[in-house]
């Protein structure tokens, strides 16, 4: 069995919908640096999480110093603020939607966050996640604008930003509040094909926030959730609420899905490889059943690099993802050599505010110190794909 360190266990918790309380019990009694959990769960993304345990096991709550539960509660109401903010901004986004008569879908977080978890400000998110037809987009940017959102700045130049097809548009943004609209749900580089307008017209009525809006049915929701967590796991930012997103959404809603269905499904979108390895982490990790039918074998143990990419996550050891083979793709897409070398000019060497972004550098002085790291992860990406 795989040992993650008691710090760490405690994060595995906070995302299990029901976790072990005698093995958590051993994992807290084994911390001996309070300051390092806690700020580890906050980090993290999951303090909420991992209060909400706390405060429903008596015995749990009492392992815990008292500075760390109110460190874990300033975490929460933290959250709970951010939530409210952009909550509200939804809400008048829906309305103006809604009366207009543009269709969207909602996306993770926003929709997530309310009927996923029992409590406001469970679930962290930092935007609003839109899904919108390509002949609605003009119609949606119109009333952003009526709204008051402005539209940032593309991540590269021109040359760079004119060849990309980016699942979404350059984020909104108003007072704080970011909103991305999305025409695509992932990149042309990637071996599944999820077919946007198809999983949109099947898309489920429901309520956000007392709205009516439309959100994916639950096939498409599942498998959404596991590609997009796949994504962020293979490379650098993996978020351990998409963890908890997808163990929570098998014990809610797991009843309304028949694992042959699934898989049927996922080799539609020729993503069935991506699908049945997250959820086998799912289960492994958080001890949540799958749908029947799923598998035609018994349940295999997590391979061990995925146990060890999983914790290397966990500590910060994961670098800086390379999008090397992503800018060969559009680079081969380009006729001209001289738009090539354009093109690789601007991703070689972006200006400050791409460094900025990429790197989430502080002091904008140093900047240009980072250009040969980034120039030996392109190469490290490069050649790492051939091996």
């Amino acid at each position: 069995m795989y040992v993650f360190s008691p710090e760490n266990h405690l994060v595995i918790a906070a995302c299990s919908p029901a976790p072990d309380i005698a093995q958590l019990l051993q994992s807290l009694a084994k911390i001996d640096n309070w300051e390092k959990a806690c700020t580890t769960l906050i980090k993290k993304g999951v303090a909420p999480l991992f209060l909400e345990i706390a405060e429903r096991h008596a015995e749990v709550k009492a392992k815990i110093p008292a500075e760390v539960m109110a460190k874990l509660r300033q975490a929460y109401l933290k959250t709970v603020s951010r939530s409210m903010v952009l909550y509200d901004a939804f809400r008048e986004i829906a309305v103006a939607l809604n009366e207009r008569g543009i269709k969207a879908v909602a996306l993770k977080g926003i929709y997530l966050a309310e009927h996923l978890y029992p409590k406001i400000g469970m679930r962290q998110f930092s935007d609003i996640d839109l899904l919108f037809c390509h002949e609605d987009v003009e119609a949606a940017l119109e009333l952003f604008h009526t709204l008051g959102f402005g539209m940032a700045a593309p991540a590269f130049g021109e040359v760079v930003t004119n060849v990309l097809e980016p699942a979404h548009l350059p984020p909104l943004t108003r007072k704080g509040v970011s909103v991305e609209l999305h025409t695509r749900l992932h990149g042309p580089t990637q071996p599944y094909r999820l077919p946007e307008w198809e999983m949109a017209g099947r898309a489920e009525a429901t309520t956000l926030q007392g709205q009516p809006f439309r959100v994916f049915e639950v096939y498409d929701l599942l498998i959404h959730l596991c590609l997009h967590l796949d994504k962020h796991f293979n490379g650098s930012q993996m978020q351990l609420y998409s963890w908890a997103d997808i163990a929570r959404l098998l014990v809610l809603r797991g009843h309304e899905l028949d694992g042959m269905q699934l898989r049927q499904r996922c080799a539609a979108y020729k993503a069935e490889k991506e699908v049945i390895k997250v959820l086998g982490m799912v289960e492994g990790l958080f001890g949540v059943g799958l749908p029947p039918g799923l598998r035609d074998q018994p349940a295999e143990e997590i391979p061990l690099a995925a146990l060890q990419l999983f914790e290397k996550h966990l500590d910060n050891k994961v670098s800086h993802e390379s999008a090397t083979q992503t800018h060969l793709f559009f680079i081969r897409k380009i006729k001209s050599p001289w738009g090539k070398m354009k093109y690789l000019r601007e991703v070689l060497l972006p200006g400050k505010r791409v460094m900025m972004r990429a790197y989430k550098l502080k002091n904008a002085r140093w900047y240009w110190l980072w250009y040969p790291y980034r120039f030996w992860v392109g190469l490290k990406g490069f050649f790492w794909k051939r091996k």
